[in-house]
């Protein structure tokens, strides 16, 4: 790493910082001047009128900050093309957001200020020049795009470009970049000093002028950082995706779900991850403070990514892409739509037949597509682990003769044993037990087709046994992926839905648990459970507390300000129901029955 331009980062940072801080408010009490502030909107989050103008400061401050730092010498081609298409998308938001443009406005002038550091060289060395030029096209704009789409809460954007700045930073300086460094720098702090005023709650926002110039400048420096560096793997590539993973990841979740929802990608709403995580039970803070953490974590990961062997890479890459692909499919089951049936009806009968299909069969479609890079993945891990993280020449050749090979025994297999026919987010012994039969038939079958093609020459049986773990690990794994997030979500989320308590820590107690769950509106808190059993009371069933025998009833109904009783125990006996019901009637809880003659175990 170079240490030489570390101060002059540094000292980029603190002035474009120190002048957001001074500029913002400044820009605030304009913007209230002359009339130009956000209105509450029905499809929009703020709930009172809110300045705008954050833009032009960022952009002051970033620019005069970059250009302080380096001394105000003449600047290289390339970073004058950055300073001047920054300047002037930034330009094209402010009078979106003073006079409003059109879309189709919007997108031509975003293309003409890309087309600047494209004309002064900047590109993708490793593509052909025809390819570059859309590619990088294509990012820039769509960076600009997503950062334009994040700023939908309270210090959203601003502090996500912050943190991908910063990575970036850090990035120049390992590839001894220090113009880089002091760019990236100054945007940094340019939207630190800004996120003072713009975080929850916010007095002022930034605007279609700071999002696509916040966007703009960090798609194309991620691209200058790229061009820094020798293309030697698979890895350099990779790291702008990372470093810009929650723009990236919310534009293509809101792109994905209003699609398949028939509605315009341009509109507005409140659709977005931000969005989806409050509606979960989070705060708004902790929902930013959520996706500033994913932000700093896939950062972090591109700044270690460089450093591992290419086909690790390719390992990491696919794990990561199925994890962000579980945390998408369970944020996009949150129910933010507002549908009436016969309008989604007529979409559906004026639409494409393919889109239909899809739509209709997009759970079984995108289930077998994780299978086939669980495949993948544990099959190449495999081989990882066997021979100590290299893959030679010789068993790369035998991973690709292979491996389709593979994936049709396994896909086969798993079809076979119904691992279609589950409903998503449910998980038992079953389905665990058909995971079993379905990889160990398929390893099998593929093993026996190897001795009789090739006679399981250079294959290794200890990769087929490491596979056939890593495989039944990862498809478990898979299964269980959706309703493990909502486990975590309600770990630190705390639901304001009636306090209930179960009566009954057995069988039935459990499923008492599981059918309360499983009311996503939140109407449910459960308080814990009472029961007489010695060997439970002061233990846990699926994390509440048995609190005591059932004789405290209306004790652990004050204490706990319980609303709702359920009683879940078929074998209650009789005197201690009445004991129940009084304490019920006395302090007004509402009394509820589950009843199953098989349940044999809980009171």
């Amino acid at each position: 790493m170079s240490l030489s331009e570390g101060p002059s980062t540094f000292l980029a940072f603190a002035l474009s910082a120190v002048l957001a801080l001074v500029l913002t408010p400044l820009a605030r009490a304009l913007a209230r001047r002359v009339g130009l502030v956000a209105a509450p909107k029905e499809d929009r989050w703020h709930r009172r009128p809110t300045a705008l103008l954050g833009g032009p400061a960022i952009v002051i401050a970033a620019i005069v900050g970059f250009t302080a730092a380096n001394g105000f010498r003449a600047l290289p081609r390339l970073y004058l093309a950055w300073a001047t298409g920054a300047a002037a998308i930034a330009l094209l938001g402010v009078l979106d957001d003073a006079v409003g443009l059109r879309p189709a406005s919007k997108l031509i002038g975003q293309i003409v200020a890309a087309l600047v550091p494209i004309y002064a060289g900047l590109g993708i060395a490793v593509f052909h020049p025809l390819v570059s030029f859309w590619v990088v096209l294509f990012w820039i704009v769509g960076i600009a795009n997503a950062f334009n789409l994040l700023d939908n809460m309270d210090g959203l954007a601003a502090g996500i470009a912050a943190i991908a700045a910063g990575i970036l930073v850090v990035h120049a300086l390992q590839a001894g970049n220090g113009l880089l460094a002091i760019a990236a720098g100054s945007v940094c702090g340019a939207a630190l000093g800004f996120l003072v005023f713009n975080f929850n709650r916010a007095s002022i926002f930034m605007g279609d002028g700071g999002s696509l110039f916040l966007g703009f400048s960090l798609g194309t420096l991620s691209l200058i950082d790229l061009g820094s560096r020798p293309l030697v793997s698979l890895s350099i590539i990779a790291v702008p995706l990372f470093v810009l993973a929650i723009p990236i990841f919310d534009t293509t979740l809101v792109t994905v779900l209003r699609v398949l929802n028939r509605r315009s990608i341009a509109q507005g709403g409140r659709d977005h991850s931000s969005h989806r995580l409050v509606s979960l039970g989070l705060s708004e803070r902790r929902a930013v403070l959520t996706l500033y953490a994913l932000s700093l974590a896939a950062g972090a990961f591109s700044l270690v990514l460089p450093r591992f062997r290419a086909s690790l890479v390719v390992v990491l890459i696919l794990i990561v892409t199925l994890v962000i692909y579980y945390f998408g499919a369970y944020l996009g089951s949150v129910r933010v739509y507002q549908s009436d049936p016969q309008v989604v009806e007529e979409a559906r009968r004026r639409g494409l037949f393919v889109l239909d299909t899809f739509i209709a069969y997009k759970q079984l479609i995108l289930d077998v597509a994780a299978d086939l890079v669980i495949v993948s993945v544990s099959y190449v891990a495999a081989y990882l682990l066997r021979f100590e993280g290299v893959l030679s020449d010789l068993h790369l050749t035998l991973v690709l003769q292979s491996l389709p090979f593979l994936i049709a025994a396994r896909l086969l297999a798993f079809f076979a044993f119904g691992l279609y026919r589950t409903i998503p987010g449910a998980f038992s012994l079953h389905d665990f037990l058909a995971i079993l039969k379905a990889v160990a038939v398929s390893s099998a079958v593929f093993v026996t087709g190897l001795v009789l093609v090739t006679r399981f020459t250079n294959y290794s049986r200890a990769v087929m046994v490491i596979d056939a773990v890593l495989t039944v690990s990862g498809v478990v794994f898979a299964r269980i992926a959706l309703r493990s997030l909502r486990e975590i979500f309600r770990g630190f989320v705390q639901s304001e839905g009636k306090r209930v308590l179960i009566i009954g820590a057995g069988n039935l107690g459990e499923a008492a648990v599981r059918l309360l769950r499983m009311d996503q509106d939140g109407n449910y808190r459960i308080v814990g459970f009472l029961d007489d059993s010695p060997d439970k009371i002061g233990r846990r069933l699926h994390g509440f507390a048995v609190l005591g025998p059932i004789a405290e009833a209306e004790r652990v109904f004050q204490e706990e300000a319980v609303q709702t009783v359920v009683i879940a125990s078929s074998k209650l006996d009789p005197s201690k129901r009445a004991l129940l019901k009084e304490a019920c009637r006395k302090l007004s809880v509402e009394t509820r029955e589950i009843q199953l003659s098989e349940e044999r175990d809980a009171g």
